[in-house]
């Protein structure tokens, strides 16, 4: 643990949690605040819930505004998620008031109502500044390198001919369009990501995807997104188990996939999450058992009575945070090999790979788990194994955050 104290500045769209980088985002604040360091979390939509006390060293500041995909008037999202300049007058106020010594700007989520005009004032204040890459809107307009409505990766360079003229956005062309006036000004207005030389990947895979995009000259540091699960024993399926099934159900998360090979394979399945599917998903396969979304308790619990987990998700990803949890409770992953959660499970070992987007080898490897209990035992044994010899928990992403805001200012 490194014994310097630092200010840390914390951008997230959200002082709540609504995904996986608000998670990281308010988590890491937290427990950076708890070691000690002076945090102030800047944000734009309210409400304010942390998880967990707020400490005394750590400061919110909420602009108080909007999502733009939740604003009544969608001219002014629009222009506000091109250039937030009340998000921009705020955070100058927030950097010209603190001591300019150890002082770090972390970048998590921006996209979603504080837009390039923060990544703009970040990269003119001169301070030791970072952006863990949660997406891929750093090169991608769409964020993801996928077609959504193709339904399938995309891999047509940003900004050229044939990515402008691609209706690949999920809802229209004229969304895209305006994501690729965001783009455009992102990078040649705010010049993110060239002004900003230090970020956070949290799988080599999406390493590979973004590197490409990035100045010779920038700094990469792998770091895995914290897991909040308490050690216990590996859980053990009964006979009964069910292949659930955890995220958003969106088309690109891939839930069909997984109600059709549960379908195709006669077997038991749970669909935990919420989304634009849910109703076609439950007139279509009433078989599913559906939950709407759960704490992150119950959410356990459920898994811990899984045969194992199916992660057939479309797209890239950039890590894969239910199969980390999964490992953690003991319990096996079935995981598509086109998206970064392949990275998490060793394919035979601590669970199964199936081919991208085939719904028939998913079900062979679902079937393979139904028809031996003891090979799913031992694969979730030995993720449980594999991820309790080296666990990302929250301590250790602060000890590996200290280290990263010490070099930083080092290189200053």
């Amino acid at each position: 643990m490194n014994g310097l104290k630092y200010s840390v500045i914390i951008l997230n769209d959200t002082a709540h949690i609504d995904g996986g980088a608000a998670r990281v985002a308010l988590s890491s604040a937290i427990g950076l605040a708890r070691r000690g360091h002076r945090v102030t979390l800047f944000t734009a939509v309210a409400p304010i819930e942390l998880p967990g006390e707020q400490p005394p060293t750590l400061e919110v500041v909420c602009t108080g505004q909007c999502d733009i995909l939740s604003d009544p008037s969608r001219v002014a999202a629009g222009l506000r998620g091109l250039w937030n300049r009340v998000g921009w007058r705020r955070l100058q106020e927030v950097v010209s008031a603190v001591t300019r010594e150890r002082t770090v700007i972390h970048i998590h989520g921006w996209s979603k109502a504080l837009s390039p005009s923060v990544l703009h004032l970040v990269g003119k204040a001169g301070l030791p500044a970072v952006a863990t890459l949660h997406d891929y809107f750093l090169a991608c307009p769409n964020g993801g390198f996928y077609n959504y409505q193709r339904q399938a990766h995309c891999k047509l360079s940003p900004l050229s001919l044939a990515c402008v003229t691609e209706a690949c956005d999920v809802r229209c062309y004229s969304h895209k369009f305006w994501r690729l006036c965001r783009l455009l000004i992102q990078r040649q207005v705010a010049h993110y990501p060239g002004a900003i030389r230090n970020f956070i990947v949290l799988s080599e895979y999406s390493r590979r995807l973004l590197e490409p995009y990035l100045s010779p000259a920038a700094k990469l540091f792998l770091l895995s997104n914290p897991v909040d699960v308490a050690l216990q024993k590996s859980a053990i399926p009964p006979d009964d188990a069910p292949f659930v099934f955890a995220g958003r159900l969106s088309a690109e998360k891939g839930p069909e996939l997984f109600a059709q090979a549960i379908a195709r394979s006669g077997v038991s399945g749970v669909v935990i999450g919420d989304g634009p599917l849910r109703s076609l998903l439950q007139a279509t396969w009433p078989q599913l058992n559906f939950t709407d979304w759960l704490g992150t308790e119950d959410v356990h619990r459920r898994l811990r009575q899984a045969r194992a987990l199916v992660f057939p998700s479309r797209c890239h990803e950039v890590q894969g945070l239910v199969v980390l949890e999964a490992a953690a409770l003991g319990v096996a992953s079935i995981v598509s090999d086109g998206s970064a959660a392949r990275e998490l499970v060793i394919d035979g070992v601590t669970g199964l790979w199936f081919k991208h987007g085939d719904v028939s080898d998913l079900s062979k490897k679902i079937e393979m788990l139904q028809n031996d209990l003891d090979l799913a035992f031992q694969l979730g044994n030995a993720a449980h194994s594999r991820f309790w010899a080296d666990p990302p928990t929250l301590e250790r992403h602060i000890d590996q955050l200290e280290a990263v805001y010490a070099e930083l200012s080092e290189a200053q």
